[in-house]
């Protein structure tokens, strides 16, 4: 119950930023902007929706990553969160309350980007309810990436983290890659091919929830995919809040 206090106070501080009203306008201008701009057709083009999508996606990301570290900061500058410390609060339950807020946050968010989708499939007289994965999909990526942040946050300043996590949500997306370069040096330098492999089990996953092609272009549903990439996410991201509620216990603060 205490965390879920504390994460009320987040949300009602995340929709006091005049920042987070202004971009929950401009999504729903881009995706008008997208749609229109489109060529007509079933859809109007799945490339406006993938348009739309990645900038959601990176957007959604970014006020992530900032409510969790800046946010954070703030707080510590202000001495609040040794205000609240002082009360029979844990350290944990306080972490735990952050990161529910934020997840609060960015529900809206993703609430909001399947709203402005499904009055583009309304006014595209075409209604596709597999779609709505794209969203769901989001919002479990942006949860790890929260969950990253509040890693970092716990453990070094604000700036670092931020850093440290958009290096891992941009190198992320690629880490499939790395495998397939592994394999490529199996037999020619084994120690690329063991150092790959190390990266690869180290490095968030989050091409495992990038579907959206098979949704949009191909117009399957990606059942085995989605189901694999999400509980792959779900627990990567239980280990980091643990993580991160083990590094903050162990953080002395002054």
């Amino acid at each position: 119950m205490r965390s879920w206090a504390i994460a009320g106070c987040v949300w009602r501080e995340a929709v006091r930023e005049q920042g987070l009203r202004g971009l929950a306008l401009g999504l729903l201008a881009l995706l008008g902007l997208a749609w229109l701009g489109a060529p007509p057709g079933e859809w109007r083009g799945p490339a406006a929706i993938d348009f739309f999508y990645q900038a959601v996606r990176v957007a959604g990301a970014c006020v992530g990553m900032w409510l969790t570290t800046r946010g954070w900061a703030r707080e510590l500058e202000n001495r609040t969160t040794y205000v609240v410390l002082t009360k029979p609060i844990s350290r944990t339950v306080f972490l735990l309350g952050r990161y529910l807020g934020v997840l609060q946050a960015l529900g809206a968010l993703a609430l909001l980007a399947a709203l402005g989708l499904t009055l583009a499939m309304a006014a595209s007289g075409s209604f596709e309810p597999r779609l709505y994965l794209l969203c769901l999909g989001m919002y479990l990526e942006w949860s790890l990436v929260c969950a990253l942040a509040l890693l970092f946050a716990a453990m070094t300043a604000p700036l670092l983290a931020t850093l440290y996590t958009l290096c891992f949500f941009l190198v992320g997306h690629f880490a499939s890659l790395i495998r397939v370069f592994a394999e490529t040096e199996v037999r020619v330098n084994l120690a690329n091919y063991y150092a790959g492999h190390l990266l690869y089990a180290v490095l968030p996953h989050f091409d495992l929830v990038s579907f959206q092609n098979q949704l949009l272009y191909s117009g399957t549903w990606p059942g085995k995919v989605f189901l694999a990439g999400t509980l792959y996410l779900v627990a990567a991201t239980a280990g980091l809040v643990l993580l991160a509620a083990w590094a903050w216990e162990e953080r002395e603060l002054s």
